[in-house]
């Protein structure tokens, strides 16, 4: 029973469940607009790599490695404790 109280608790779940809702449309919207702006720069790439501009193919190839070689985490810690440090 106590796991339940704890867990489950109906007046805990009715009070927070406005703000849940809120968090979830934030989170949705964040979420389509990663995708957007992935594809989009992913075909901007693929544009300018199939121009066949030598340097540009040789940064999008760097870019592509090195963001493919690092873990996702990695990179959120990086801006997040990166980011006030550079203001």
């Amino acid at each position: 029973m106590r796991f339940l109280d704890t867990f489950f608790n109906g007046q805990v779940i009715a009070n927070y469940l406005p703000d849940l809702i809120a968090a979830m449309g934030v989170t949705l919207g964040l979420a389509v607009a990663t995708i957007v702006t992935g594809i989009l720069c992913g075909a901007a790439l693929a544009c300018l790599r199939v121009a066949g501009i030598r340097p540009v193919n040789f940064l999008i190839i760097v870019f592509a490695d090195v963001m493919r070689a690092l873990p996702p985490l990695v990179l959120i810690l990086i801006l997040f404790f990166g980011m006030p440090s550079r203001g």
